[in-house]
């Protein structure tokens, strides 16, 4: 009786980090990826000093 608690433990375990597994891989496969900026981009170049 004790051996069969401990393979279904096991086995539960193993599908709960399985299940964990596939959902972080979807969703950062599943990510959208950001090709474009919203608003505008502003590159800021000081060239002289405040002083």
């Amino acid at each position: 009786m004790l051996v069969r608690k401990k393979k279904i433990f096991i086995i539960a375990t193993f599908l709960i980090v399985a299940a964990i597994a596939i959902v972080l891989c979807v969703g950062y496969f599943t990510e959208d990826k950001k090709n474009e900026y919203d608003g505008t981009l502003v590159k800021f170049h000081v060239t002289e000093q405040e002083g």
